[in-house]
């Protein structure tokens, strides 16, 4: 066979095996099958609730900060988040549900959502101060999203209430290679996580409550399928680029020796 022929099935092989191979090569964590006609939230793993809203319960290892909204100075000096830009702001919560509080010390807040530990507060501050009006942030939530948006990585959340858009807004908004038809949130236990598929394109989605995003949870944007092919066609194409500048050195030389 006409070595220059042999050459160029070796090199038409290698690239038809290197783009079937990396074919979905920029897809993150696929775990099941995502059906093709799907709601607009389609839900793998659905746990059962009664809750129709989400609202972040403190836990171990929570960071809250408070703030007296009335302005006592004792607020100014100690309790605001801003107050010294130089400390990680907050309380942590221990391993026994209780974070220790100026002036009351340590007070159980673990298992109570944000208003429910304002009002906590309110009361206990209430024997020392008159009518201090209080409100805990959480200042700890850490959720990640990854893919097709303008910033990806790891956020942390100040407030219990971000719904999936907000989030998304948060991170730059989506790019224009983003599969809006498909978002997925994994939420939960990573060894059998709540996978939550969302249609972004339907105005119905804002009445899902699963939407609003919670602690851990993990957003995976995936490009369009026309990128999800052409991205390793072009990285194929890149890497074989030297070859196909030996190839064409060897047919030169073989035409000029003729």
């Amino acid at each position: 066979m006409n070595p220059i022929k042999s050459i160029l099935i070796l090199f038409a092989t290698i690239t038809i095996l290197n783009s079937c191979s990396t074919k979905k090569s920029n897809k993150m964590l696929i775990s099941h099958d995502i059906p093709r006609n799907i709601p607009e939230v389609f839900i793998i793993n659905k746990k059962d609730s009664i809750e129709n809203s989400y609202s972040h319960k403190i836990k171990y290892g929570d960071r809250i900060a408070v703030r007296f909204l009335n302005n006592y100075d004792l607020a100014k000096s100690t309790f605001n988040i801003d107050a010294n830009p130089t400390l990680e702001a907050g309380y942590v919560v221990d391993v026994n549900g209780f974070t220790n509080m100026p002036l009351i010390g340590k007070v159980q807040i673990s298992g109570l959502t944000r208003e429910e530990a304002s009002n906590k507060l309110e009361k206990l501050y209430s024997t020392i101060l008159n009518n201090p009006i209080i409100e805990v942030s959480i200042v700890s939530i850490k959720v990640s999203i990854f893919g097709e948006v303008g910033r990806q990585g790891k956020f942390l959340i100040d407030r219990d209430n971000i719904s999936l858009i907000d989030l998304i807004s948060e991170a730059g908004g989506l790019t224009n290679r983003a599969k809006k038809k498909a978002i997925r949130i994994i939420r939960g236990n990573p060894s059998n996580p709540q996978i939550i598929i969302v249609d972004l394109r339907k105005v119905g989605i804002l009445r899902y409550s699963e939407l609003m995003i919670q602690d851990n949870d993990i957003v995976i944007i995936d490009p369009m399928r026309i990128y999800e092919i052409s991205d390793p066609v072009t990285a194929v194409g890149t890497m074989i680029q030297p070859f196909l500048f030996i190839v064409n050195t060897i047919a030169i030389v073989v035409t000029l020796a003729k």
